[in-house]
């Protein structure tokens, strides 16, 4: 069973919304409409993100959505053991972090840290955030190795996902055609790599 390690912070909020700011107009011309706090704007500075957060920060919030989602975590045991015995490269513990900002969930390769927003999705729901992002986490490598869009991308990952947790996490809308990521994960699955191999350009 894959352990979580869920942790929350002000720093790690501070650090999440500053870099979302930064990244606000590409989210937006995606079709993301990430959560920020009350009053900020794109341009806002550091120290006007940490006194917006401080305003908001309640940590007892936190603790029930860790507490939510560990219990979740337990409940879905049958259906992650199914995903840790399929073809992707899985660790045996991922460090989550909690935020009530940005987009649904995020990934860091380098740290293998996942974050995921409590405020996006119904507690019910965290558990097939934190399932998508890792399974980004274990493509991560052969998604740079053949330079795959971000649509095909995602697209690829809901596909594991259909194939391992349907029940827990639906498919988002594609907001392009990415019909050749379907194509080749019927035809190629489970060799992921020539999956990824096929669909890129």
């Amino acid at each position: 069973m894959i352990r979580l390690d869920i942790s929350h912070s002000l720093e790690s909020e501070t650090v999440r919304v500053f870099l979302t700011l930064k990244k606000l107009e590409w989210y937006l011309s995606n079709g993301y409409t990430p959560i920020l706090p009350k009053g900020l704007q794109k341009d806002s500075t550091l120290e006007e993100v940490t006194n917006a957060i401080s305003a908001e920060y309640t940590p007892a919030e936190y603790e029930v959505s860790a507490q939510s989602l560990l219990e979740a975590w337990h409940h879905h045991a049958q259906t992650i053991e199914k995903l840790v015995t399929g073809p992707l490269p899985l660790k045996r513990e991922y460090k989550i972090i909690l935020t009530r900002y940005g987009v649904g969930g995020s990934y860091d390769t380098s740290t293998e840290t996942i974050k995921v927003n409590i405020k996006s999705s119904p507690p019910r729901e965290v558990v097939g955030v934190v399932l998508h992002e890792i399974v980004h986490i274990a493509l991560e490598p052969l998604i740079l190795k053949y330079n795959i869009s971000h649509w095909r991308k995602e697209r690829l990952v809901d596909l594991i996902g259909n194939t391992f947790f349907s029940e827990i996490r639906k498919p988002q809308i594609i907001r392009e055609d990415v019909s050749i990521v379907d194509e080749k994960y019927k035809s190629l699955s489970p060799d992921i790599e020539a999956i990824i191999k096929e669909i890129a350009g």
